[in-house]
């Protein structure tokens, strides 16, 4: 290696470095809505309640049971005040433990140390990414997993070779296994998973009937763990909800959908479209990186199969996030794909490096690209965090950290604004649920999205339009805290229309009467 390569990587590992430490502390005080949701889970979780989001009512609005188990554990073992603070630390740690894996499989897929820093750098600098891996969620959690068991997948050679031991295909199948508790994203990776084994060693070449057989039993032995862990996950979900899927989830897809347009029968969502092309320089050198992955020009021994797995994902996400899954929270969603779409970007912005002439002052104009590339990235994440910082507050892991504490001084002052009513619990909707952290026993919550309770999705119709009246009635709700507008069809009445009324006016509505107040509007019923 060149001395002034040696200095090129030198800077690189600084800046890492640097980024790595410093970057998470700038979201530290930083704690999501949907976090709190998960704290609501688990708190009553840790009582033996499961699944239950108003204490003493079962709920499916658990995208992730593993993470739920998780800070059940959390509740367990420490204080109230310091489980969000623990969520946290874990959080971080998985993002650094995300960032070191990436660096180690790029340098093995890239060949190349320095591309490998590149990559590992655009990943700590993509917009959002950094935000949504340590605010209280499992999605960070989730990549950092997948990398590790990818990197496990590639040592030990599991895809393109019926070599591996027992305890190695039984560990395989539980991380995989493991990956769908966490997120059910983790299903489509094992499906994936498991059709490019059967493709590498049964159907890829003319196998005999010995091969064929030690195929199968390799498979079967990693298939074995993973079987159970679903079946375990989904006899979980429906012996304590009697749901199948988790209403957040649906949830999620069919709110996605509101953002898609018709093909026939397939919904088209844009907005991966629009990132792909938001992040253009990447997403030309990662195009650049599948054309190096299939003409066979990468350098190092590693089989295609492995680069054709992480890229697969990549094309399967896209195609479902564009579509049946909607993209609905893509940055927070898609965490454990831009490792594997940088790494792609490095593949291809090595190949056009060296494809270029190698004298000293092409290789200082690639670099300070690369360096204007990263900066252009960083720039971007500042503007982002300013345009949209009431999405990102500061100080919400503190107040979590209190909730526990001021509970029942919350929920006081909640109930005397009210006008202290007498039938309790007092039912609210919301939009935004995880306030249900802050509040005791007297309140009950309702979601006017569906995350929270499957009941209301029986209120969708088929084009996308809610009948939130309809749920108000179903669900005895006392007062409306909030007024979003879900409906497919803009023109259709929605609970957004109830804010044209003035303080102390009502509307009466399927004969229900509405009435504002200074926070929310009042039901009545005849």
């Amino acid at each position: 290696m060149s001395r002034p390569e040696e200095k090129r990587i030198g800077l690189v590992k600084l800046l890492l470095i640097l980024i790595i430490l410093i970057h998470p502390i700038f979201y530290f005080s930083m704690y999501s809505g949907d976090a709190e949701i998960h704290l609501v889970y688990a708190e009553n979780a840790a009582k033996g309640h499961f699944f239950e989001f108003n204490f003493g009512e079962k709920s499916a609005g658990v995208t992730s049971p593993g993470y739920m188990l998780i800070l059940t554990s959390f509740f367990k073992i420490l204080p109230e005040s310091i489980v969000p603070l623990a969520v946290k630390l874990l959080n971080i740690f998985c993002w650094y433990m995300l960032l070191y894996l990436i660096f180690i499989l790029s340098r093995r897929l890239i060949d190349n140390e320095f591309w490998a820093w590149m990559v590992t750098l655009i990943v700590s600098l993509m917009p959002g990414a950094v935000y949504n891996a340590t605010t209280g969620m499992e999605n960070g959690i989730f990549g950092a997993l997948f990398l590790f068991w990818l990197y496990l997948v590639i040592k030990w050679d599991w895809l393109a070779k019926n070599k591996s031991g027992a305890k190695e295909e039984i560990l395989l199948g539980l991380l995989l296994g493991i990956l769908c508790w966490i997120r059910p994203e983790g299903f489509v990776l094992a499906a994936l998973a498991f059709a490019f084994k059967a493709w590498q060693s049964v159907w890829s070449r003319v196998a005999s009937k010995t091969s064929v057989l030690i195929s199968l039993k390799h498979m079967l032995t990693a298939i074995m763990p993973i079987l159970l862990s679903s079946a375990l996950y989904f006899g979980f979900l429906y012996s304590e909800t009697g749901q199948f899927l988790p209403t957040s989830g649906v949830s999620r897809m069919g709110i996605g959908g509101r953002e898609s347009f018709q093909i026939g029968s397939l919904p088209v969502n844009l907005k991966f479209v629009k990132y792909l092309i938001y992040y253009f320089p990447l997403t030309i050198s990662m195009i650049l990186g599948f054309w190096v992955m299939f003409s066979k020009r990468r350098s190092g021994n590693v089989p295609v199969i492995y680069y054709a797995y992480p890229g697969a994902t990549v094309i399967v996400f896209f195609i479902l996030y564009s579509s049946i899954l909607g993209a609905h929270h893509l940055s927070r969603y898609i965490i454990f794909l831009l490792p594997v779409m940088a790494m792609f970007s490095g593949l291809g912005a090595k190949s056009v490096s060296e494809n270029l002439h190698s004298g000293r002052k092409t290789k200082t104009v690639v670099f300070a690209a690369s360096m204007i590339l990263l900066g252009v990235l960083f720039a971007g994440e500042i503007y982002l965090r300013c345009k949209s910082g009431s999405n990102y507050p500061a100080g919400e892991l503190w107040r979590a950290m209190k909730a526990p504490e001021v509970r029942k001084e919350f929920s006081d002052r909640m109930f005397d604004e009210l006008g202290r009513p007498s039938n309790l619990p007092v039912s609210l909707a919301y939009q935004e649920v995880q306030i249900r952290y802050r509040l005791d026993e007297r309140f009950m919550i309702r979601s006017l999205d569906g995350r929270t309770d499957a009941m209301l999705l029986d209120f969708i119709d088929p084009h996308g339009n809610y009948d939130h009246v309809g749920y108000v009635k179903a669900r005895d709700i006392d007062f409306i805290m909030e007024t979003p507008n879900y409906n497919g069809e803009t023109n259709r009445w929605s609970l957004e229309d109830l804010t044209k009324l003035k303080i102390g006016e009502s509307i009466s509505l399927e004969s229900i009467l509405f009435t504002r107040l200074r926070h929310g509007f009042k039901v009545g019923y005849p």
